[in-house]
């Protein structure tokens, strides 16, 4: 979810969530697909797809993550 979206929501303890300023946020992970290089051919190298961290996306770690079984 992203962080302005979890703003609107209200918060079990009270008032809506304050997201990334409350203990239980927790962000979610995303694959990576950067460029880190380039051949003399011209073909572009990336990253392996390792997980990083996002900036803009994440869960009420009380409340569980979405379509989560």
């Amino acid at each position: 979810m992203h962080v302005d979206e979890a703003k609107k929501l209200m918060c079990p303890f009270g008032q809506n969530c304050i997201t990334c300023e409350c203990m239980a946020w927790r962000w979610n992970y995303e694959a990576t697909s950067m460029v880190i290089g380039e051949t003399i051919e011209g073909i572009k190298i990336r990253t392996n797809g390792e997980k990083m961290m996002s900036k803009t996306d994440g869960y009420c770690g009380l409340a569980g993550k979405e379509g989560a079984e």
